[in-house]
């Protein structure tokens, strides 16, 4: 789990990289829009995935593997609160897929991947609090 929650991260810098050849590929003209966005992203990756592994943290303290996917309802007040969080995070990250991202184009199918697979990730975070909540 803690593997797949850093690779996530890493994995915007070569949807990144696409976006900038995707820009080019669609018109774009400015020498450096793409280049700057990079930049900005890689500049900034110390504080949003910090943020991210702080949020994973919090769900893979004491982690047990093979907690069901299916247990909804936790043990524990703070387990109950991080399934709320993670139920609140799955819908915000399907909602950028299918809101915010034109996901009926074939060259924004890796966008809405990422964002999917972000929204998965979190609900096998939610099932590892739940599970972890009903272990006293």
């Amino acid at each position: 789990m803690w593997i797949t929650g850093l690779a996530l991260p890493l994995a915007v810098l070569p949807l990144i990289h696409y976006h900038g050849n995707l820009y080019y590929a669609e018109g774009g003209t400015s020498p450096d829009g793409p280049g700057m966005l990079l930049m900005a992203v890689c500049m900034t990756m110390p504080m949003w995935g910090g943020a991210w592994l702080l949020f994973i943290g919090c769900y893979l303290i004491r982690y047990q593997p093979s907690a069901p996917l299916h247990t909804i309802r936790a043990g524990t007040m703070i387990g109950a609160a991080l399934a709320i969080v993670a139920f609140a995070a799955s819908t915000f990250f399907i909602w950028l897929a299918f809101a915010r991202v034109n996901f009926w184009m074939p060259t924004r199918l890796p966008f809405v991947a990422h964002l999917v697979a972000c929204a998965i990730y979190i609900q096998y975070l939610r099932a590892a609090a739940v599970a972890r909540s009903w272990s006293r």
